[in-house]
């Protein structure tokens, strides 16, 4: 059978994608070394992960950085301002708010991780079944995908968090199962029109069990889209681990996490702003570096530039 020499178009909401081309996608390894060669051309991507990597480092380093323990209370030190004593101020207990900061960037950062991983795998999984699948079973899991995305992230997120009970665990269990459906949908209006494609009608027709044809032929076609929306979807994750450490569902005190900090200082706005302006440019600037770095990966992911 003739390869084809057109390109497929993507139909998603998205850029399009090398390697989705009438013949079987290119390798992984030639992807990343194109899309890295793209990717290092941009402005915006030097900008995202500088701040992604100061908030990575500083949390990585947080043991050797931080110069007081982040949960050793000194009544003595209350709501002290920034000086060079303590850089970033103290909270209500007399901890040192740039010590928090640091551990704290541990534990947003690492749920934040944790429920991107979770939401690609689980939801790269289901769109390859719902977009494959066969009668009822691909109608059952496109039925399932299209009930989770009727309820917004956030709120799914609340809702999965009721059931399981706060913790980090659960934090970062239910920011994952709710962007799974993102992910799903996703994957499965790639896979819709990969299988079209002549090398899949190939395989079907030769009598290739369906695994193989989904873990052969049409994974390599989607991992591309699913990297680009995995780096968009950190900086959300990180803004709903931080709302819902925010709302008292994530760390348990003492321990550090930016959003859990900002709610604690919010009291104090009037009289000592730092103990929220701290946590609050965190979570802002890692967001920015997060959703800059995505935006230039998507980019450098879209074919037609070398």
């Amino acid at each position: 059978m003739a390869q084809p020499t057109g390109r497929l178009a993507v139909k998603w909401s998205g850029p399009a994608f090398p390697g989705l081309a009438g013949d079987r996608p290119a390798g992984v390894g030639g992807l990343v070394q194109l899309a890295l060669r793209k990717l290092l051309r941009q402005p915006g991507a030097w900008a995202g992960m500088a701040l992604v990597g100061i908030a990575i480092l500083g949390s990585v380093a947080a043991p050797w950085l931080a110069t007081y323990s982040p949960v050793e209370i000194d009544l003595q030190a209350q709501l002290q301002p920034p000086s060079p004593l303590h850089i970033a101020g103290t909270d209500f207990y007399g901890r040192d708010m740039a010590s928090r900061l640091l551990y704290g960037g541990r534990t947003t950062l690492a749920i934040a991780a944790v429920a991107v991983v979770l939401a690609s795998v689980a939801g790269t999984a289901l769109g390859l079944v719902a977009g494959f699948g066969r009668d009822w079973l691909g109608q059952t899991w496109v039925s399932l995908i299209d009930l989770l995305l009727a309820f917004p992230s956030l709120l799914l997120a609340l809702l999965i968090v009721g059931i399981l009970g706060p913790g980090l665990h659960a934090l970062a269990v239910a920011v994952g199962l709710a962007a799974i459906p993102i992910f799903a949908r996703m994957v499965r209006g790639t896979v819709l029109t990969i299988r079209s494609a002549p090398y899949v009608d190939a395989a079907i027709a030769s009598g290739a069990r369906d695994g193989y044809i989904l873990v052969r032929h049409l994974l390599p076609g989607v991992i591309a889209p699913v990297l680009t929306l995995a780096a968009l979807e950190v900086g959300l994750a990180i803004l709903s681990v931080a709302a819902l450490g925010f709302l008292g569902l994530g760390a348990a005190p003492p321990l550090p996490e930016w959003g859990s900090m900002l709610y604690e200082g919010r009291q104090y706005l009037g009289v000592a702003p730092w103990v929220s302006t701290g946590p609050g440019l965190a979570i802002t600037l890692t967001v920015l570096g997060a959703t800059l770095l995505g935006d230039a990966i998507s980019s450098a992911m879209a074919p037609g530039r070398s």
